[in-house]
């Protein structure tokens, strides 16, 4: 099974693409405007992957202020 796992993805990766692209045909064909479209598929990954993002992310998330904190330093040294 080891050996096949890269074949198998690209057949899901495949498979996935394939599924939008049927789905935008669809869609354009109906009529449906080109900023609206992206606007939707936009919105639709984001809520697909953001509960993803926030559980695989978490312990990064915890050391932001840190890093915002040193942003805001280096933007009032003028540095640029």
């Amino acid at each position: 099974m080891g050996e096949k796992k890269p074949y198998l993805a690209v057949l899901l990766v495949q498979s996935i693409y394939g599924g939008m692209f049927m789905i935008s045909k669809a869609a354009f064909n109906g009529g449906m405007n080109n900023y609206v479209f992206v606007f939707y598929r936009q919105a639709a990954a984001t809520l697909f992957l953001a509960p993803f993002a926030f559980y695989f992310e978490w312990y990064n998330s915890i050391q932001f202020p840190c890093f915002s904190l040193s942003f805001f330093w280096y933007d009032h040294l003028d540095l640029y």
